[in-house]
């Protein structure tokens, strides 16, 4: 879908193959590509989800209030301990619905958009023209939930300006470590920390597999944007899943 408000050709997280069943047809929807690929993956132009139609770029559910990206802030380090639980997040987490999302470090603040299946049976993306939104996968696992991936889908531009193109930029992007938190309209945190990140070529996706549709696994956040921009097929080459695990961590 075009969600590129400098390219009116926006690129979708749909590889273009309608072949990969959404949830009516396998037990997993499509995965989600975005600008931004999120579980909290989280995609305007380049974010959306493997079974939604190719649009030339992604897209990251839009919030109501507007987003801010402080690229690059210096933020305060990680903690030294893994299991230890950063001030303002919940010790004790419980299930909640995000509206909001901040990554203290890069000093990203911004609105989440709660969403399910679109008319492809894909995890739905934000609208086209929300370069800083998220969009939460509402049909998975909540942020604070015991168990599974909760699922953010992000818009990537495939000319910058998206949270997507922010998260993977190589010099102030997501670093591991970073805390990610998840805050519901009543002000309860759920925080995450993260990890690693795993590439994945469109093609070579597995509907069945869990790398992003999970619901029994460890808990953590899977943010999910658009990556590798092919110009002639004006549509996106693969996906970045980013994983954050649950805090407080008790493994």
């Amino acid at each position: 879908m075009n969600s590129d408000p400098v390219n009116p050709d926006p690129v979708t997280a749909d590889p273009g193959n309608h072949d990969a069943p959404g949830p009516s047809r396998r037990r997993t929807p499509g995965l989600i590509i975005g600008v931004a690929v999120v579980v909290v993956l989280v995609v305007l132009a380049g974010v959306l989800v493997w079974s939604q139609a190719s649009s030339g770029s992604s897209s990251t559910p839009s919030p109501a209030t507007t987003p801010s990206l402080a690229g690059g802030s210096t933020g305060a380090a990680a903690p030294a301990s893994s299991h230890a639980v950063p001030a303002g997040c919940s010790t004790d987490p419980s299930p909640i619905v995000p509206v909001s999302m901040q990554i203290d470090r890069m000093g990203v603040r911004t609105n989440v958009l709660s969403l399910g299946l679109d008319a492809d049976n894909a995890a739905a993306a934000p609208p086209k023209d929300e370069p800083s939104t998220a969009a939460w996968y509402n049909k998975g696992p909540r942020p604070g939930s015991a168990r599974g991936k909760v699922v953010l889908t992000i818009h990537t531009y495939h000319r910058g300006g998206a949270l997507g193109n922010a998260l993977h930029d190589p010099g102030t992007g997501l670093r591991k470590g970073d805390i990610i938190r998840l805050t519901s309209a009543s002000g309860s945190t759920v925080c995450y920390r993260y990890d690693r990140s795993l590439k994945v070529a469109v093609k070579d996706y597995d509907p069945d597999s869990t790398i992003l549709y999970d619901t029994a696994g460890r808990p953590m956040v899977a943010i999910v944007i658009c990556w590798d921009y092919d110009a002639a097929r004006a549509d996106w080459d693969s996906r970045v899943i980013y994983y954050a695990s649950q805090l407080p961590d008790s493994h």
